[in-house]
C-alpha cells in the first residue's frame, strides 16, 4: 500500500519513497494525527474560510486559535495568507488545494508554488489536503510540496472514501521520514494497525491507473447537472458558482438565514450544512453546503424536500 501510493505521488510530479508514507484509517485520522503532532494549548491554525468543521472541531479541541483566510477563483489568498503566517506564528496551515471543499476550487498551479515560497520564508508548516476528486479525469497540478525544498515540513493527507467509496476508510499521510516516524509513534498510541484486507484492495485500486477514482469523476458531473436542473427549477433565486470537483454546491442564499434554514431542512428529512459552521469565525448565515453525489432519482426528491423547507422558511 505505501509503496503503490508512493509511487502514484512520484507519478504526478512529486517524488516519494514508501518511508514517507503512513497509512490511516481515513482522512480524519490524518489529519487528527498531524495535529497532535504539531498543536499545543493556545497555538493558532491558519485555515482557509469557509473550511472542513470536523477539522475546524480537532484544532479546537486540541486548544488552538483559529486564523481564517479568505479564497479566490484560485485558492488561498496569498497576500492574506502571509500576513497571518507573519502575525501568529501559526503551528501549521491547513488547506484544501485539489478541490476544495465545500467551493470545489482547484488551487492553480502558480497559487501553490507561492503557497510554498511563503510558508518557507517563514518556515511555516503545511498540511494540505487531497481527499476529493475532480469532475473530469483531467490531470490537476502536483502538490505544494512539489514546489518546495524536499525536507519542507508540508505533509500532504490523502484518501480513498470520498474518490471511491465511503465505506473504503483508506487515508494516508506523505511527509519526510523523520516526520513519518514521529507520526508512526503517535499513531501506535492509538492503533497497532490497519485492516489488512481494505489495505490491499487499496493498492490495487491506486495501480490500475486510477481506474475507480476516473470512473466517479466523470459519473459526478451527469449528477451535478440534474442537480443544478433541479435547483434552476426549484429554487431560482438560490446562486452558486459550478464548482471545479469535489462533491457539493456552495449555495449563496438570497437573504442570511443559513442556520435557520438547515433546522427547517432537517424536519423536512435532509440535511444541508449551514455556512456558521463551516465559516472559522462563524460568521456567514448567507452560505449553505448542498451535496451533489445522490442518483438522479434521489435528488429529485432531496431538492423537493429542500423546496418545500424554502418555502415553511419565507412564510415565517
Amino acid at each position: 500500500m505505501r509503496e503503490a501510493i508512493a509511487e502514484r505521488y512520484s507519478a504526478v510530479g512529486l517524488p516519494t519513497t514508501a518511508g514517507q508514507i503512513l497509512i490511516t484509517n481515513g482522512a480524519h485520522p490524518a489529519v487528527l494525527l498531524a495535529t497532535q503532532l504539531y498543536v499545543r494549548p493556545d497555538a493558532c491554525v491558519v485555515v482557509e474560510n469557509p473550511s472542513w468543521p470536523a477539522y475546524l472541531d480537532i484544532f479546537t479541541s486540541a486548544g488552538a486559535h483559529l486564523v481564517d483566510v479568505p479564497l479566490d477563483d484560485d485558492g488561498i489568498d496569498t497576500e492574506r495568507l502571509d500576513r497571518a503566517i507573519s502575525a501568529t506564528s501559526p503551528a501549521f496551515v491547513y488547506v484544501m488545494p485539489t478541490y476544495h471543499d465545500p467551493t470545489g476550487i482547484l488551487m492553480s498551479a502558480a497559487r501553490r508554488q507561492a503557497v510554498a515560497r511563503i510558508a518557507e520564508r517563514h518556515q511555516a508548516p503545511i498540511v494540505e489536503d487531497h481527499s476529493y476528486i475532480g469532475l473530469v479525469s483531467a490531470g490537476t497540478p502536483p502538490p505544494i510540496a512539489a514546489f518546495a525544498d524536499p525536507q519542507a515540513e508540508i505533509l500532504n493527507v490523502g484518501s480513498l472514501d470520498n474518490a471511491v467509496w465511503r465505506g473504503l476508510r483508506v487515508g494516508w499521510l506523505r511527509a519526510p521520514s523523520d516526520i513519518i516516524d514521529a507520526l508512526t509513534y503517535r499513531k501506535s498510541v492509538i492503533d497497532l494497525g490497519g485492516p489488512l484486507i481494505e489495505h490491499a484492495i487499496a493498492a490495487r485500486l491506486l495501480r490500475q491507473h486510477n481506474s475507480s477514482i476516473v470512473e466517479r469523476s466523470r459519473e459526478l458531473p451527469r449528477r451535478l447537472d440534474v442537480l443544478e436542473k433541479l435547483l434552476r427549477d426549484r429554487l431560482p433565486s438560490w446562486r452558486w458558482q459550478r464548482p471545479q470537483g469535489g462533491i457539493a454546491l456552495w449555495v449563496t442564499l438570497p437573504r442570511a438565514a443559513a442556520t435557520a434554514y438547515a433546522q427547517l431542512a432537517l424536519r423536512h428529512g435532509v440535511e444541508v450544512l449551514p455556512g456558521p459552521v463551516l465559516d472559522p469565525v462563524g460568521l456567514d448565515d448567507t452560505h449553505i453546503r448542498v451535496p451533489f453525489t445522490p442518483p438522479p432519482h434521489v435528488a429529485a426528491e432531496f431538492v423537493n424536500r429542500l423546496a418545500l423547507a424554502w418555502e415553511n422558511l419565507r412564510c415565517l
